[in-house]
């Protein structure tokens, strides 16, 4: 029969070790994160170290505290860490990247003058006819290849870039396409901003 204190210990160990996993995976969400983990989505890498962190604290301090129960700890950490890699990673997930139901394009990033605006697919932008503007697709944390399109002749310094400048033609409105093919088994994708060019 487990006793009382070591039931205890067992939930101060669960509990220690969800805060501890928590704390991790909010501290790398704060900071930009390359990926490390091919076709993996941001935050399931992120969830990975965290549990990983967890996992390694787990290793050297459980058996100590649950000499009979650590290696119940150690497994349900290695399964969660399988079970997020499952979630996350691009190809299998059942969450449905590789489907389309997640898009792989969520929009623009738009950068005039150093001030930095969000345009989602298909939105409008007014821009001052010649200055010069950064433009980045906003997607899935991936390995893309890009494709951009002006539909009246804007200018572009890196049309096979994904992230690119283009300077608005001598027009009233222009279209700016482009085209993401992904190495991850995500479907290929379009999207557009519709561009209101001022005198």
């Amino acid at each position: 029969m487990i006793s009382a204190f070591r039931v205890k210990s067992f939930l101060l160990a669960i509990l220690a070790s969800l805060l501890f996993t928590a704390i991790s995976f909010f501290v790398l969400n704060s900071f930009s994160s390359t990926q490390i983990i091919p076709c993996t989505d941001d935050w399931a890498q992120n969830m990975i170290f965290a549990l990983g962190f967890a996992l390694i604290l787990q290793i050297f301090l459980a058996p100590k505290i649950l000499p009979s129960h650590y290696r119940i700890l150690i497994a349900a950490h290695a399964v969660l860490i399988l079970l997020v890699l499952w979630l996350g990673l691009y190809p299998v997930s059942p969450l449905g990247y590789s489907s389309g139901r997640i898009p792989v394009l969520r929009g623009f990033s738009v950068t005039t003058l150093g001030r930095n605006r969000f345009v989602k697919t298909g939105g409008i932008v007014s821009l001052q006819q010649g200055a010069a503007t950064g433009v980045a697709p906003q997607t899935l944390s991936a390995d893309f290849r890009c494709s951009w399109l002006s539909l009246k002749g804007g200018a572009l310094d890196d049309p096979n870039g994904c992230e690119t400048v283009y300077v608005p033609p001598n027009t009233e409105y222009d279209i700016l396409r482009i085209g993401i093919r992904s190495s991850c088994g995500l479907p290929d994708f379009g999207g557009q901003i519709k561009i209101s060019i001022l005198p």
